[in-house]
């Protein structure tokens, strides 16, 4: 079963595609080997934020 490239719209299958990870390192989403290195350039995938823990 074929799963889309959320950046380029192209079809893949899943064992082809790259997983990226968000600005603290958790796995984000699947891409393709060819969008991995255009959404990844920057260290990390989206944008960066912080997580406000109250006790």
């Amino acid at each position: 079963m074929k799963e889309k490239c959320p950046v380029c719209g192209n079809e893949f299958d899943p064992e082809e595609m790259w997983l990226t990870s968000d600005y603290h390192g958790i796995p984000y989403r699947r891409v393709c080997s060819d969008c991995y290195s255009k959404v990844m350039e920057e260290g990390y995938d989206g944008q960066p934020y912080e997580y406000d823990y109250y006790y």
